[in-house]
């Protein structure tokens, strides 16, 4: 995404994470943030993703947009615990693989996409009363117009994409 100049697209998303970044871009209608897969990056993802929004003058975003960062980090890291390695632009890196937060605005909607290397997708839990997870997915869904989980060459694992636009 860093150095695109086109739009998010309002018909289809394409979501591919920024392949220039090394840690942190910002670039006019996209951002890229990667993180160590730790429970600390998803406040470190939602905050980010806060400011970048409100830097856009998306403000009236900015919550249902964190809410989503922060569910789609959370189990992006939680998919990342016990990987050993992945391939990131066609190299095998060894360790816990990070996860890689990208926004990007058309001024009226903000695509959230994040990059984990598990090849598994997410998968809709159902959640008692007082179970403490299981319900990310359907917060996702509830604040989002479309969501989906996508593939990048020369990549392992996936990302999960939303799209959030005003007046959800």
């Amino acid at each position: 995404m860093t150095g695109s100049a086109g739009a998010v697209p309002v018909s289809r998303p394409a979501p591919h994470p920024s392949r220039d970044a090394e840690h942190c871009s910002v670039a006019g209608t996209a951002t890229t943030l990667t993180l160590g897969s730790l429970p600390s990056a998803v406040s470190c993802a939602r905050a980010h993703a806060v400011l970048v929004v409100h830097g856009w003058g998306l403000g009236h975003l900015a919550d249902s947009v964190a809410l989503v960062v922060s569910e789609l980090t959370t189990n992006g890291v939680q998919m990342s615990q016990g990987l050993s390695g992945h391939t990131w632009q066609g190299q095998h890196h060894h360790g816990r693989p990070p996860v890689r937060l990208a926004l990007s605005t058309d001024g009226a909607s903000v695509l959230v996409e994040v990059w984990d290397g598990s090849e598994q997708e997410p998968q809709h839990q159902e959640a008692g009363p007082d179970d403490e997870s299981g319900r990310g997915l359907v917060i996702v869904h509830a604040l989002a117009e479309e969501t989906g989980v996508s593939r990048l060459e020369e990549c392992s694992g996936k990302v999960c994409w939303a799209l959030v636009r005003g007046g959800q």
